[in-house]
């Protein structure tokens, strides 16, 4: 693909990258301040990009800042926070059309710049905080936040496995915090928050779309003053140990369909082995876990893998009623087994890679998309582009596969489980 990325510091722990690719009608800009996942601030932190999003100390009513986007041909602001490893990721991102479709040429890629960072600098505040009425609604969306990943069973059984397959880490916390954490937020508890992470965060500035943004550097520079904040310490890529024995966890809810999760540390430092050992096993509708598991033997509801490659953790995610729980938990380790034995076959292995090179193309899709892409690999020092990456998993060999599933090492059984035996979808 003909896309053009550069990555340059511009001081006090600030970051530009720009991400070029002129069949981009679109520009997608972003400002993310990444800090240490912490149970204390999780929450403060959570609610700030959500304040930030919906307003600027020039246009301090939502009203009036919503009508200045439409205005500006339609343009969107939005706000995102998520976990990178044992880091919380605050984000504030704006997409516009491109300079070269605005009817009287104007410079729309230079003003939605100039809207994202001051929402990110100068937000409305209301006697030096932020303002009771906005900050009371963005709290309560919190809370629901919160009770939604209770509510849901499959996601709160992967943030109870999540707890002990990284107890005493930072990844071990929600992004969200906690219920008595969210309830106990106040306007200025989470300015001062806001204050301290403007001063000390890491800060990545992404531009990606069809023109270079003139001046954007500039205004990055003028709005956070790198001299003025405190150098942030290096961002640590820190893989979860291997437990010396592997644990065994289970909790009783009033579900219908158990959730059970197996989670694995791997050893192995061939990550293009690893991301293809996860689509082979079961990342995939034509992987080991699928076909076997869920389809062949009828031991799952679903059957699935993910990867968490700078945690080093691979986990495997089912739903499955309660007498099926070990035959399910067998035949899932039996085809781990399978892949280290070797025996994967050719029409597994093509299938895999293809749907790496299928995902891989699917990334320059959309400006966003691939600045998510180069955000999260630049944050683990790696550069290359989604077809580079495919093109390394492509190559690699059996061999390599079978050393990757080796090295997988059982760290946690989790098992939500019913009052209710009967089978049934409440995922």
């Amino acid at each position: 693909m003909s896309v053009q990325y550069e990555r340059k510091e511009l001081g006090g722990g600030i970051h530009f990258s720009v991400i070029l690719d002129k069949r981009y009608k679109t520009n997608f800009f972003s400002v993310r301040l990444i800090t240490k996942l912490s149970p204390e601030t999780a929450s403060a932190n959570s609610i700030i990009p959500s304040i930030l999003s919906k307003s600027c100390e020039s246009h301090p009513s939502q009203t009036e800042f919503n009508r200045m986007l439409t205005a500006l041909y339609g343009s969107t602001v939005y706000d995102g926070c998520g976990k990178l490893g044992d880091y919380q990721t605050l984000s504030v991102n704006g997409t516009a059309i491109g300079d070269r479709y605005a009817l009287e040429g104007e410079n729309i890629c230079g003003q939605l710049i100039d809207i994202i960072l001051e929402c990110v600098t100068r937000p409305a505040l209301e006697n030096g905080v932020f303002p009771e009425k906005e900050f009371e609604l963005k709290r309560r969306e919190l809370i629901d936040d919160i009770l939604t990943e209770i509510n849901d069973k499959r996601s709160y059984a992967f943030m109870q496995t999540s707890k002990i397959v990284y107890k005493g880490e930072p990844a071990a916390n929600s992004v969200n915090g906690t219920l008595e954490t969210a309830k106990s937020l106040t306007p200025k508890t989470v300015y001062e928050q806001y204050r301290r992470l403007i001063s000390e965060a890491q800060i990545e500035v992404i531009f990606a779309g069809g023109e270079y943004p003139e001046g954007a550097e500039e205004k990055i520079i003028g709005a956070f003053k790198p001299a003025d904040r405190k150098v942030p310490s290096d961002i640590i890529i820190a893989p979860s140990p291997v437990k010396h024995q592997s644990v065994s966890a289970e909790d009783e809810l009033d579900v219908v369909q158990c959730k059970m999760i197996l989670a694995y540390k791997f050893r192995s430092e061939n990550e293009p082995a690893v991301r293809l050992l996860n689509m082979v096993l079961g990342a995939t509708p034509v992987s080991k876990l699928f076909t076997n598991v869920r389809e062949k033997l009828s031991l799952c509801y679903y059957c699935s893998s993910s990867v968490n490659l700078m945690k080093k953790t691979l986990f495997v995610d089912s739903g499955v009623s309660l007498d099926k729980v070990e035959a399910a938990k067998a035949e899932i380790n039996r085809q781990i087994e399978e892949i280290k034995a070797g025996n994967v076959t050719e029409s597994e292995l093509s299938a895999a890679k293809l749907a790496i090179s299928n995902s891989a193309k699917a990334y320059y899709d959309y400006p966003k998309a691939l600045a998510g892409w180069y955000f999260n690999n630049s944050i683990r020092g790696i550069s290359d582009d989604p077809e580079e990456i495919a093109a390394k998993v492509c190559a690699v060999t059996m061999d390599e596969l079978k050393e990757a599933a080796a090295s997988l090492v059982p760290d946690t059984e989790y098992l939500l489980r019913g009052l209710d035996e009967s089978a049934g979808d409440d995922e």
